[in-house]
């Protein structure tokens, strides 16, 4: 169970028992009536109760995780939301290439913050725009990640896999990543890994001003945006 949905099931219970024990209360203080009536009057209570417990629950999640603080807060270590820069690295025997730069937006679908993300991609040598389709995607609370994908590159369509872990600092939600890229169809699958940051909400507020609508796969075909992404934040040493 996510850490979403252990708070919403914490504050299902917490309203349930709250206004059940005060449909108790309501029933002690009606022992003067009749007993049937009495009865009658405590039924309707504890049902009153059941039914604003789990009306006032939902009601009141929907309204609150529209906001991007509160879904900060409920999801703890692992909000990634916002728009993330990755690079791909392709490490052959005596180098290691920089073959495709992406921009991923990563969301959450509302009300059950449930993680979604677009790619915008593109090949580092050609600037071709490259299509990727996610199948699924996967973050656990110890931000381990990873998702499916179909990517479409010059009519060409290769199945693969992104996987990696978020890294947090002190307990703060991440800002990096670091993983790795297999392709089912691919002769060596090891040799690619991945690294992202997370972009500023000013920086990303900037480009979005400066290249309209679409900017995500016009900064890709920014050589000067690219090259100094890349030379900011450089690919990691391929593991031993």
């Amino acid at each position: 169970m996510s850490r979403a949905a252990r708070l919403r099931s914490a504050i299902a219970i917490s309203a349930t028992f709250v206004l059940v024990s005060l449909s108790f209360e309501i029933r002690s203080r009606v022992q003067q009536l009749n007993a049937p009536l009495g009865w009658l009057v405590w039924l309707l209570a504890f049902l009153l109760s059941l039914f604003l417990a789990n009306g006032a629950t939902t009601l009141l999640w929907r309204v609150v995780v529209r906001v991007r603080y509160v879904r900060r807060f409920i999801l703890g270590r692992t909000w990634i939301e916002g728009t993330w820069f990755f690079q791909t690295t392709e490490y052959a025997v005596d180098k290691q290439e920089i073959v495709q730069v992406g921009l991923a937006q990563f969301s959450y679908e509302l009300p059950d913050l449930l993680l979604s993300c677009s790619i915008s991609s593109a090949a580092l040598a050609t600037g071709e725009p490259i299509q990727t389709e996610l199948i699924s995607l996967v973050l656990d609370d110890s931000l381990h990640y990873m998702h499916r994908f179909v990517r479409h590159l010059r009519n060409v369509q290769a199945v693969g896999a992104a996987y990696g872990i978020f890294v947090c600092e002190f307990g703060k939600p991440p800002k990096r990543y670091e993983g790795g890229v297999i392709y089912l169809d691919a002769e060596d699958r090891q040799k690619r890994r991945q690294t992202g940051v997370k972009l500023a909400d000013k920086d990303v507020h900037a480009l979005s001003k400066q290249f309209g609508a679409g900017w995500q796969q016009r900064v890709l075909h920014d050589a000067q945006w690219v090259r100094t992404a890349c030379t900011s934040h450089p690919p990691v040493d391929l593991p031993q």
